[in-house]
């Protein structure tokens, strides 16, 4: 659950290293390796719900990139981390009853990502400056 907020995170920060293309093969290579990796129960779950969450991550990121990286990257997180959760969930256990753990979970595992990120470069700018 935690790593989905992280895997979101560097999503949109290869996006921003290595472009569009290298990025949208790497969200097909995961959902492949997402399908192989998880038990045959939720491998659909799981591979569904990685490639549509880092697919809406990625056409929300696209837009709004030029606001700046941590505005795309918050609201893009949203998206991924509110898709993710409730595919996984309803195609896992035709449940919803843990969506506020994950949401949160996820969440939290978003914001401290940015923090850091955020205080890297600050420090990068210090440096520099």
């Amino acid at each position: 659950m935690y790593l989905v907020g992280l895997a979101l995170v560097l999503r949109d920060l290869a996006r921003e290293a290595a472009g569009r293309a290298p990025v949208v093969a790497a969200i097909a290579v995961g959902a492949a390796v997402s399908w192989w990796l998880a038990d045959p129960a939720l491998a659909v779950a799981s591979a569904a719900a990685f490639l549509v969450a880092e697919s809406m991550d990625f056409a929300v990121y696209e837009p709004l990139r030029r606001r700046g990286l941590l505005v795309a990257m918050l609201a893009s997180n949203a998206v991924g981390i509110l898709a993710d959760s409730l595919i996984f969930l309803w195609l896992a256990f035709r449940s919803l009853e843990y969506l506020p753990g994950q949401l949160l979970g996820k969440t939290w595992m978003t914001l401290t990502a940015v923090a850091v990120i955020t205080v890297i470069a600050r420090r990068r700018a210090e440096a520099v400056a």
